[in-house]
């Protein structure tokens, strides 16, 4: 199988790793960013959990679509197996949602999380649902 985010699975334990910008994006000079696919995640986590008893998710990421991060959290927190979540650097905005999403959250000592309010959009109301 061709995986984008498994990046090993030993001794009946699987890891993946959230080492990008969550979602895809278009930056200030109009190119394409290729994040990572909160759909793409969801089916990676299905497959670890019908082959492994313990999944790790380690984390190095500014955040980004909420809508991706979402997905994402909603595997781990359906999870047939435990999943722990690693901050191996830095978890921002959605990503650090996606750090707490974890049975056990563990940061390197010179981690870091940061959380905010959803910005972006100009409709309050979509932005209080999405808080």
């Amino acid at each position: 199988m061709d995986f984008k985010y498994i990046k090993n699975i030993s001794n009946n334990e699987g890891t993946i790793l959230l080492y990008s910008q969550i979602g895809d994006s278009v930056d200030a000079m109009g190119n394409y960013v290729q994040g990572i696919s909160g759909s793409a995640f969801a089916y990676e986590m299905q497959y670890l959990q019908d082959n492994c008893s313990k999944i790790n998710v380690r984390i190095n990421s500014i955040g980004g679509s909420v809508l991706d991060g979402y997905s994402i959290v909603s595997a781990i927190l359906n999870s047939k197996v435990p999943c722990d979540t690693y901050i191996d650097g830095l978890a921002a905005s959605i990503s650090g949602v996606i750090a707490m999403a974890g049975k056990k959250c563990y940061m390197a000592d010179f981690g870091t999380l940061m959380l905010h309010n959803p910005s972006g959009v100009t409709d309050t109301a979509v932005l209080n649902l999405v808080k």
